[in-house]
């Protein structure tokens, strides 16, 4: 009987080491996260960690997750897109404040999730500048004014539906004013560049952009008679833009034959 409570002990004893030795040490991730931003013209990126992510509308930009000591994630990025990757891209069609989350599990099943705002800004325009001034360009009708010609000038937006094309007849695109200036009273071509604010919220889309349903003109009218000087739609012409969140500006120029606009946006 005695060798049996003996060897119950035994036992015992060995069950209670073998409980201590299982136990496991858990592994608790440390969860952060920034966005990849275009830092100069040579398209380098440097990683934005700070506490509200500023983004604006149709700009593609990666995240980078900055978790450690995790063996699996899951984002939520906000649009209804969720992702287990490193590095998923962050895109947004709608201005407005959005919520971005990345849960991270370590291999000992400990979850830790970290989320911040993400501020998604519209291009808004706040300044045209005429760089350039021709009043005899020959875009369309050449005026034949002469050298010293006065004449009041104009710059515009015309925009177009999704599905429309732009059309030229009697001196002009079709498409309705998104921006119109007032005329600039009896310039002449020497006065450029002129510099024109813009006080009214004129919102840029993008996506009409990138199909090319913006038309950006200057227009020049003297003795009952309107020209329109150059036009992004003409045959050759297009456009160009640059700008970035980092630099806080957005410039989309075009021009034609001696005229040259630019419009000049920020984020907001």
């Amino acid at each position: 009987m005695k060798k049996n409570y003996i060897a119950l002990l035994l036992l015992s004893g060995l069950g209670l080491f073998s409980c201590k030795k299982d136990k496991i040490t858990p592994i608790v991730p440390t969860v952060n996260f920034g966005i990849n931003h275009v830092i100069d013209i040579y398209n380098r990126t440097q990683i934005d960690s700070s506490a509200v992510i500023r983004i604006s509308t149709y700009e593609q930009l990666t995240l980078s997750s900055l978790a450690k000591n995790s063996n699996s994630l899951k984002w939520d990025l906000g649009n209804g897109t969720v992702s287990s990757k490193d590095s998923p891209v962050l895109y947004f069609t709608k201005s407005g404040v959005y919520t971005v989350s990345l849960t991270a599990t370590s291999s000992t099943g400990e979850v830790v999730t970290a989320s911040k705002k993400v501020q998604v800004l519209d291009r808004v325009l706040k300044l045209v500048r005429i760089k350039n001034l021709y009043f005899n360009g020959n875009f369309s009708t050449s005026p034949n004014w002469p050298s010293n010609q006065v004449a009041n000038v104009q710059a515009a937006i015309k925009k177009i539906g999704i599905n429309d094309y732009p059309s030229f007849s009697n001196g002009d695109y079709n498409g309705e004013f998104v921006y119109q200036s007032a005329p600039i009273q009896t310039v002449s071509t020497i006065n450029a560049p002129i510099e024109i604010p813009v006080k009214e919220k004129i919102i840029l889309d993008m996506e009409a952009l990138q199909k090319g349903k913006y038309g950006f003109h200057i227009y020049a009218s003297a003795n009952q008679e309107k020209y329109l000087l150059t036009s992004n739609w003409g045959s050759g012409v297009g456009y160009s833009y640059s700008g970035n969140m980092i630099s806080n500006y957005f410039n989309l120029s075009t021009g034609f034959n001696g005229n040259q606009i630019e419009f000049i946006f920020a984020f907001e």
